[in-house]
């Protein structure tokens, strides 16, 4: 409908059409009244941007202002539109560079939050960063980033490694700081350069830790190790030492992973450090534990060892490994039992190479990553091998209602607690009398 759009026309205006209605003013061309199915009236603007396509572009309802401003905010929408400017796009792009220009003064606390909403990392990536921002940067956290100088970094950076003694710490909280600026830099536009680049020179050279169960007390540690009153983790720790996996890879293990007609068990992609699904063949001893697990586990639930409160999985356990620290004087922890395991690979004479694969490291060359793929159960003789090597260097104590009872094999220690329906009793026998180096 075309008329001229006058204050009492459009007070007049009704609807019974059951559909939107637009009314096109006679007197400003491209100025429009929409009067929708529901009688809501709206000032519009509709005209094609010059060479570009046609807009409808609200101006405002009608109840909320004058006919005369309508008007002359139609005619500037217009005017843009036929210099070829889109005023939708250039409305977001004005919004858009108000929001980026009050996002330039982010604070550090509003900044770590935003992180980790626009990255996707690791759950202990989150923790990690998250702790060493609060607990070393807590004076920062309502400041601006960027008000944060350079030299304050530095001097940060060196007082918490040296005041505090804590170097590998010191090159977190930068590494954590120095991801937040580069993510806030790339989205929110914040500053051109990131001051943390300028502590990358300073970071403290940490070298690898050499921590490992020597043999001289790897028989102390596990007659500790058994003598735990925490079943769970007694078994957690000696499986961690015989399959060499992380913590975070072994301590979230469900049944559901585990595969016990074909004896394996799988760490999924988004658990592991490569993102590569790592496939563990069990040994004899580790199915053991594992079935020696399901039968006495008191929680029915979905992890293999799970935390002693709460309905989650067991984390570092530290009071089990102080107790064993107590007795042997060994201290150590779940990493170091990953050490241990490669150290021992290695004593057999495992190359450095299959290590690297039970380690599940990343794969370096092209035709590892994309070409060759192996068995599932490929690495079965190696895992099999440590057990039988640590079970070989001497007898075991298990201690039962105050008896102390020597064991030669470890797989005793589990199988003396198991019924014929609780293991595959055919594939223990087989697979126990195997020479690992045969295996194919």
């Amino acid at each position: 409908m075309k008329k001229k759009i006058t204050q009492k026309f459009i007070d007049s205006l009704t609807n019974s059409t059951g559909k939107d209605m637009f009314v096109r003013d006679t007197e400003l061309p491209g100025f429009v009244v929409k009067v929708s199915k529901a009688g809501h009236k709206t000032f519009c603007v509709e005209a094609r941007i010059k060479q570009g396509p046609t807009r409808r572009i609200t101006i405002s309802p009608c109840a909320r202002i004058s006919l005369r401003k309508a008007r002359d905010t139609a005619k500037e929408l217009l005017a843009q539109m036929s210099n070829g400017i889109d005023p939708r796009k250039e409305a977001q792009a004005i919004q858009k560079a108000k929001k980026l220009e009050a996002v330039k003064d982010i604070t550090l606390e509003a900044a770590l939050n935003d992180y980790f909403e626009l990255r996707r990392t690791k759950p202990k990536t989150e923790v990690d960063y998250r702790s060493a921002i609060n607990n070393h940067l807590a004076d920062w956290l309502k400041r601006p980033l960027r008000e944060i100088t350079t030299e304050e970094l530095l001097k940060r950076h060196r007082h918490i490694g040296e005041s505090k003694g804590k170097e590998a710490t010191a090159n977190l909280t930068m590494r954590a700081l120095r991801a937040i600026f580069n993510k806030m830099i790339q989205v929110y536009k914040i500053m051109d350069d990131n001051p943390v680049n300028a502590v990358q020179s300073e970071m403290y050279l940490i070298r690898p830790r050499e921590r490992f169960v020597s043999l001289d007390l790897l028989t102390d540690f596990i007659d500790e190790l058994l003598k735990l009153k925490n079943q769970v983790a007694r078994d957690y720790l000696l499986m961690t030492l015989l399959t060499g996996l992380r913590r975070n890879e072994m301590a979230p293990l469900t049944w559901s992973q585990i595969d016990f007609k074909n004896k394996i068990f799988t760490i999924p992609g988004d658990q592991t450090k490569n993102h590569k699904d790592h496939h563990v063949p069990l040994a004899p001893l580790t199915y053991l534990i594992l079935c020696h697990r399901k039968k006495f586990n008191s929680k029915d639930g979905p992890y293999v060892f799970p935390a002693s409160r709460g309905r989650g999985h067991i984390s570092e356990p530290k009071s089990s490994l102080a107790k064993i620290e107590a007795e042997t004087g060994v201290h150590i922890t779940t990493h170091d039992l990953r050490r241990t395991f490669a150290t021992y690979q290695d004593e057999m004479g495992v190359s450095s190479e299959t290590i690297s694969k039970l380690l599940n490291h990343k794969l370096k060359s092209v035709a590892e990553r994309h070409y060759i793929l192996r068995r599932k159960d490929r690495y079965r003789a190696e895992l099999k091998g440590i057990c039988d090597y640590i079970e070989s260097l001497t007898s075991f104590e298990k201690h039962e209602q105050g008896e102390t009872i020597s064991i030669n094999w470890l797989k005793e220690f589990y199988v003396t607690e198991l019924t014929d329906t609780d293991y595959d009793s055919t594939w223990l026998v087989e697979r126990t009398n195997e020479d690992y180096t045969e295996i194919e």
